[in-house]
């Protein structure tokens, strides 16, 4: 028998979620007490049970629940659903900065609590996603989780609650880091002449291009480059600019520890 999902909050990433899992014909309902939500999913999502109110559900018929809402909302929605939770259910929660402790707080009758943190490309199946728990969970739940976040891209279980500050970092701002360093790309193709759609056009390529080639050639990235990089040639040029003095890389480590410490400043305001 399928697990019952049953997913609270259905907005841009809820949605995205929703999709996916209703593509590989997950059971998955929704609670959210935005009727424009409701009308939208009815749209583009058939056979899918919405809620708008609490008081309906019978939380009985689900053995998982995903929180995916904003932290503003989190702990008041947790203590009016609170009484309906029982030591069998296994809820994820997805609010930003919201550690395990403080979750439990809310719900003191299951211990089957978790953190999950996809990025936006889990919409297309490709999310980096980190799950923690703080709780010694049973390989039945564990494997539950696991296949379920599968659907969405590649996993990571993490050892330590704080380590999801330096995954939120760099992995969940990871799509960001790549469009800007292709918008850098785009800057510079514009500036010698390229334009602008052509030059969009020409980047995706290259960067469907590089995918492609990186699951046909199972090689380290330092012998990809490798690869590329002719001996005396303009390839090298830039490579031995961009490492000299490793300028391009504390740039980048620089911006990743900053986003690691607003990711702890955030967690700290909200716990």
């Amino acid at each position: 028998m399928k697990d019952q999902i049953l997913l609270i909050g259905c907005g841009n990433l809820g949605r995205l979620l929703l999709q996916v899992w209703h593509k590989k014909r997950c059971s998955v309902s929704v609670f959210d007490k935005r009727k424009n939500v409701k009308d939208l999913l009815n749209n583009k999502i058939s056979n899918v049970r919405f809620f708008q109110n609490i008081i309906d559900i019978n939380f009985d018929e689900f053995s998982i629940i995903v929180f995916c809402i904003k932290p503003q909302d989190s702990k008041k929605l947790f203590y009016d659903i609170s009484k309906f939770i029982n030591k069998e259910h296994i809820l994820v929660s997805l609010v930003a900065g919201l550690e395990i402790n403080t979750i439990k707080n809310c719900f003191k009758k299951t211990n089957n609590i978790i953190r999950g943190m996809p990025n936006i490309f889990c919409g297309v199946m490709k999310s980096s996603t980190a799950i923690f728990s703080s709780y010694k969970l049973s390989k039945t739940v564990k494997r539950k989780i696991d296949n379920l976040f599968s659907l969405l891209g590649v996993n990571l279980w993490l050892n330590k609650e704080n380590e999801i500050n330096f995954f939120t970092a760099m992995f969940g701002g990871g799509p960001a880091y790549f469009f800007y360093f292709l918008n850098v790309i785009l800057r510079i193709a514009k500036n010698h002449g390229i334009p602008k759609k052509k030059a969009e056009k020409l980047l995706k390529n290259l960067l469907a291009g590089s995918l492609e080639f990186t699951n046909q050639n199972e090689l380290s990235f330092s012998k990809l480059i490798s690869l590329v990089t002719s001996k005396g040639g303009t390839t090298e040029e830039a490579i031995k600019h961009f490492e000299e003095n490793e300028n391009f890389f504390r740039l980048f480590s620089q911006g990743i520890e900053k986003a690691t410490l607003k990711s702890r400043k955030i967690n700290k305001s909200l716990n």
